[in-house]
């Protein structure tokens, strides 16, 4: 199985079990907000993805923009389309507009979804919500973030990632001994 399917996979579990924990109760959303802002997001990220594509004469990736789509929709919000369709177009037309015009070599500059996130938060002073990191979600995050760390076979940078992390917290005197591993916005990021 591919990365970008395994990270699908991974975020559709992710998003169908906060669906289903905010419908009977166990988490705070509301599930409707949680389905309606993916779907927008899906349909958003998609054809801005095949639009961005045709322009530049290029096949797009078809689970490239639903990824990014789902993430999205993880980290923003919850939010009614009614509430938030603003913020989250600009930031799936900024992620999907810089898969195609920041790129050195063929690679991403930046993380697109979080170059859409930043985009959004500075133009309309709205920053992401990171809702997927209740506790509640963070065992999922864990083996889905293992399995696919496995895939890509990046676990030295995970690591430093984290060792940078509880070392700069230490240095500022945040709470580093307040179980950031138990973070699960830490562990998705």
């Amino acid at each position: 199985m591919s990365m970008y399917r395994q990270m699908l996979l991974f975020l559709v579990v992710l998003l169908g079990a906060a669906i289903l924990f905010s419908a009977v109760g166990v988490l705070f959303f509301d599930p409707w907000h949680i389905l309606t802002q993916a779907v927008f997001l899906i349909f958003v990220c998609w054809g801005l993805n095949a639009l961005a594509a045709r322009l530049a004469k290029t096949k797009p990736n078809f689970e490239s923009p639903l990824i990014t789509a789902l993430i999205l929709s993880l980290i923003l919000g919850p939010a009614g389309i009614d509430e938030g369709w603003l913020f989250f177009t600009v930031a799936a037309l900024a992620a999907i507009l810089s898969k195609y015009l920041l790129v050195f070599n063929q690679s991403h500059i930046f993380n697109p979804t979080a170059f859409g996130t930043l985009v959004a938060a500075l133009i309309l002073g709205e920053p992401a919500s990171w809702w997927i990191g209740d506790q509640t979600l963070l065992p999922l995050v864990v083996i889905g973030g293992l399995i696919i760390a496995k895939k890509i076979r990046r676990f030295q940078l995970i690591g430093s990632f984290l060792a940078v992390y509880l070392g700069l917290s230490a240095l500022g005197g945040w709470a580093v001994i307040e179980i950031p591993f138990l973070i699960s916005p830490l562990l998705f990021f």
